[in-house]
């Protein structure tokens, strides 16, 4: 292949004076239909076979100047084996040879393939470069002067932006006032349905408001916002390349300077083979099938269509919401046969629910109301679980004066009377007798009324309804190994494991002892998979042969990663290991055709049963079959 490495075949950076390469090929086609009418009809004066051979080189010259002055250019920049050089050499064998219809058909045949090739790839480019396309270019901001607009690299943090129905917000801000509001984070997420974000929730760059005015205070410039990071990201994922497509450039290194030596053997052993034997050499016909039989060896289907399968897999991620560091990261989802999640924000959704109410029953709503009033004065999770689960069955006030003890539970003064609601620990710290066991699977909160027990709640972190489905998925992949890994407690882990049919389930995990489960996977000759979203997940993410940061993650989950999701649905997870796969076999499937295709048509012009056009035609004709093939597989829903 050439330098150029956008794979449009040296025509990309034509001079924009210089004619379109579809006026050059209808010029070459018209001026060659001529020459063959006139041939055909006899026109051209015996006696002057100079103006039937200019006729030709007038033919050829539209669509055969750029490639010779490429295959000169190659040679100075020490490419001698790139496919300008090969169609060159082509086309001058065949005007050596007489072949001066053939000669200009090569060139005319391979600048149709190229043109409708360099097409193909730009379509896909500019569909990956929607995302940059996608951001407002102004930002409207209230301050004390009124609204003013403002291009969004010059908003700052802290700055109000207004934002009306339809718009898009182009930086990372906090929903501000006391509505909540619905957005579409379809850009970010892939995700169809509304996201519901309330007060003081985080609304990022690309999100779209979709019924009513709001107001959000900037928290990030506009360098750091999510689609910022976005675009960064799927940038960045072109410069790394896969195994694969590293190999498929060696390959070609090695491989057309191997079939120029082919053809050169063609073109001379057989022919002095025959004159040894005091046969008729002919010189031509063997010339003529070596010429042949090096244009059809041109690599330009492997090494253009196996780059492009890696760009449009990493196209169709993230417009899914799933975004790849580098086609790399295809390559190792590839490969991954273990896939291990943790547990709090991946597998659940991190919020907890009351599952029981354990009370005596004529005491239910008395307790319910005291234990809600202590726990409205606390900030913990299960407090608030348990303020949201009294809100809809009872009637309470807050407390008269509350005492939290970090990491134990509360104690307040409520309607008069001492209400302690916590963990065993805090009762047993107060001398209270628990009458009562935990039933060894959920989180407990225990209450006490003036000194004596009073009652415990059970609350559950809530699984992801989608959680079930994506492990399901991972099996029908062929994931052999699906485990998780929490810093949680056992009882609760363990719930959360048999619910979902996993392999394995460890709990009660420091960050260090993640990433040392995984070392031990690996060990065992797992490729694997970790998807998380917290800073404790770095060090996993790190270890893990791919790392899945959940979007809704910490920075320093979505920096180690070599994969980010952009929502945070385990079924995502799910995808990016399916499309990992899916990329891999349409890069296989491409060296397979181009290379089946390619074998077959050399076969045939060794033999002399392929015409020059039919190896130019082969050529491209692959390339452009296996660029097709990318492209229909990428717009597929």
């Amino acid at each position: 292949m050439s330098h150029h490495a956008c794979g449009c075949g040296g025509h990309c950076h034509h001079d924009e004076a210089a004619p379109h390469p579809l006026l050059k090929m209808c010029i070459s086609g018209t001026l060659l239909a001529l020459c063959l009418a006139t041939d055909g009809l006899e026109l051209w004066p015996a006696a002057l076979p100079w103006l039937r051979l200019t006729g030709y080189l007038l033919a050829f010259v539209p669509v055969g100047w750029s490639v010779c002055r490429e295959a000169v250019e190659g040679l100075f920049h020490n490419e001698p084996f790139s496919e300008f050089v090969l169609m060159t050499v082509a086309a001058v064998a065949a005007f050596v040879l007489g072949e001066w219809p053939e000669a200009v058909a090569v060139m005319l045949f391979y600048s149709v393939g190229e043109y409708l090739q360099e097409r193909a790839v730009g379509r896909a480019r500019r569909h990956i470069g929607h995302l940059a396309a996608l951001m407002p270019k102004t930002v409207h901001i209230l301050s004390d002067e009124g609204e003013t607009t403002l291009p969004p690299e010059a908003v700052r943090p802290g700055m109000i932006v207004v934002l009306r129905p339809g718009e898009r917000m182009a930086v990372d801000g906090v929903l501000t006032g006391e509505q909540p509001a619905d957005f579409d984070t379809s850009a970010l997420t892939g995700e169809t349905m509304p996201r519901h974000v309330a007060p003081g929730e985080m609304v990022e760059a690309g999100m779209i408001v979709c019924r009513q005015i709001v107001r959000l205070r900037v928290v990030r410039p506009y360098g750091e916002s999510a689609m910022a990071r976005i675009r960064t990201l799927v940038e960045a994922a072109n410069a790394r390349k896969a195994p694969t497509e590293v190999f498929i450039r060696r390959f070609a290194r090695i491989y057309t300077p191997a079939v120029m030596a082919l053809a050169v053997i063609l073109a001379l052993v057989p022919p002095l083979l025959a004159t040894a034997r005091s046969l008729p050499a002919e010189w031509d016909v063997w010339t003529y099938r070596a010429t042949v039989f090096l244009v059809i060896s041109c690599p330009c289907a492997l090494v253009v269509s196996v780059p492009l399968s890696y760009f449009a897999g990493i196209g169709r991620a993230s417009r899914r919401g799933v975004l790849m560091k580098g086609g790399d990261s295809l390559d190792r989802l590839a490969a991954v046969d273990a896939v291990v999640f943790d547990k709090t924000g991946t597998l659940t959704r991190g919020v907890f629910e009351v599952t029981g109410l354990h009370v005596e029953a004529d005491r239910q709503e008395q307790v319910l109301a005291w234990a809600a009033s202590a726990e409205s004065a606390s900030h913990h999770p299960l407090a608030g679980a348990i303020v949201q689960y009294a809100r809809r069955r009872v009637a309470f006030s807050p407390p008269q004066q509350a005492e939290e003890f970090t990491g134990r539970g509360i104690k307040a003064v409520v309607e008069g009377h001492t209400v302690l609601a916590g963990n065993r620990r805090l009762l047993d710290e107060q001398g209270i007798a628990i009458s009562s066991t935990a039933n060894g699977h959920d989180n407990e909160v225990f209450v006490a009324i003036d000194g004596r027990f009073a009652g415990r709640f059970t609350l559950t972190d809530v699984l992801r309804p989608e959680a079930a489905e994506a492990v399901d998925r991972l099996r029908h992949s062929g994931i052999k190994h699906i485990a998780m890994l929490s810093g949680d407690k056992r009882s609760v882990v363990a719930n959360v494991a048999d619910r979902l049919r996993l392999d394995d389930a460890r709990a009660e995990l420091m960050p260090a002892d993640k990433a040392d489960c995984l070392e031990r996977l690996k060990a065992a000759g797992f490729k694997t998979a970790f998807a998380g979203d917290g800073i404790n997940d770095a060090p996993a993410l790190a270890t893990a042969h791919v790392g899945i940061a959940m979007g809704g993650g910490s920075d320093t989950a979505i920096e180690t990663a070599d994969v980010v999701v952009r929502g945070d649905s385990p079924l995502q997870v799910a995808e990016a290991v399916g499309l990992g796969r899916a990329t891999k076999r349409l890069a296989m499937a491409n060296i397979g055709l181009a290379l089946g295709l390619k074998a077959a048509v050399m076969a045939l012009g060794a033999i002399g049963y392929a015409p020059l056009w039919l190896a130019v035609l082969a050529d491209t004709g692959t390339a452009l079959l296996c660029v097709l093939v990318v492209m229909w597989w990428s717009h597929k829903p």
